[in-house]
């Protein structure tokens, strides 16, 4: 593998999988938080392949560059089976998964579904809900909107949305959210519906997988709880902390990339 960055598609039956590549060694899969992309990962991506890591960044469907679903998915299963698709293109038969937000749920499930495919699993800043929990996530994070030719929806929706999750971004990190907010279109939400839904206990039984739940101080107060109060649940579960905001680190990566890092070599 080149010492930078490279870029493919996988094709499947469910379309076609956008990804970023770099580095070599065991497999390290990068998922992302909604409504962002693998761009998030673009200044992690070359130092997770210095600690020697063949380090892969997916674009979730629906996000990026990858094929969206032809209709909100019924189960978080479809986005595993979407992970397992493009292992499978990759010749990858088994790599260690990090999420962030959206993503921590989406590896999670891929560790309780494809036991075999994934090595150890490291999730940054997880929201496992139980079943009296669910209507305040529903009713609260996943407001609708539709694009309008006034650009009424940039200033409604984008800007306070982007804001909301990247408090102190630079202009650039700013740039590259809005971007992909824009780019995940209003059918964003169909991922968070299946995070808020997603039976979290039941997969966390499932998962057999040495797992780092990861937590950002600055990150929302009631998410980092929720995480902590799953950790229990983990057959080897294992925790971290952070200062400062998850956008931070997106932005300036080394010392989360140095934990989780620390973690898979363990």
């Amino acid at each position: 593998m080149a010492d930078r960055e490279q870029r493919g598609y996988v094709d499947t039956p469910d379309g076609l999988i956008h990804y970023r590549e770099r580095g070599s060694g065991p497999a390290l899969l990068l998922l992302h938080q909604t409504p962002s992309n693998s761009e998030q990962y673009s200044a992690s991506l070359p130092l997770f392949a210095t600690r020697g890591y063949r380090t892969i960044a997916m674009d979730t469907p629906g996000f990026g560059l990858s094929d969206p679903p032809a209709d909100k998915p019924a189960h978080m299963k479809w986005f595993a089976g979407r992970v397992q698709q493009l292992l499978d293109g990759l010749g990858i038969d088994s790599a260690h998964i990090f999420g962030h937000h959206t993503g921590c749920t989406i590896a999670l499930e891929t560790a309780a579904t494809y036991p075999d495919r994934v090595g150890k699993l490291a999730c940054f800043g997880f929201l496992a809900l139980r079943d009296d929990e669910r209507d305040y996530w529903i009713d609260n994070f996943m407001p609708r909107w539709e694009p309008d030719p006034g650009f009424a929806f940039i200033e409604t929706w984008i800007i306070p949305k982007v804001t909301s999750f990247l408090p102190d971004a630079d202009g650039a990190q700013t740039l590259r959210e809005v971007a992909a907010t824009c780019q995940a279109g209003p059918h964003y939400w169909w991922t968070y519906w299946n995070v808020f839904t997603h039976d979290s206990y039941r997969a966390i039984a499932e998962v057999q997988a040495p797992t780092l739940l990861l937590c950002a101080k600055g990150d929302r107060e009631i998410l980092n709880d929720r995480m902590r109060s799953s950790l229990p649940a983990f057959a080897d579960g294992r925790w971290a902390e952070v200062a400062g905001h998850p956008g931070t680190h997106m932005r300036e990566p080394a010392e989360y990339v140095k934990v989780v890092a620390d973690f898979l070599g363990a």
